[in-house]
């Protein structure tokens, strides 16, 4: 695009995003379905900013989760 203060602004409004919240109330109650549900959401608004391959650089895989809480 040429504007290389478009990522950032774009960026700083993940948090405003309702998913976002979602994905902090689902991990501190520990619900599992609720976190892979609203970061399923957050990933396909950054995939939107081809943010993707940064995110999954830094998530873990679902199935390794559930295994190692023994879901």
């Amino acid at each position: 695009m040429g504007n290389e203060s478009f990522y950032p602004r774009m960026v700083k409004l993940i948090p405003g995003d309702p998913n976002f919240q979602k994905l902090y109330d689902s991990i501190e109650k520990g619900n599992l379905e609720g976190v892979f549900s609203a970061a399923h959401a957050l990933k396909g608004s950054t995939g939107n900013l081809s943010l993707t391959p940064h995110i999954r650089s830094g998530v873990r895989d679902r199935g390794t989760a559930e295994e190692e809480n023994g879901y």
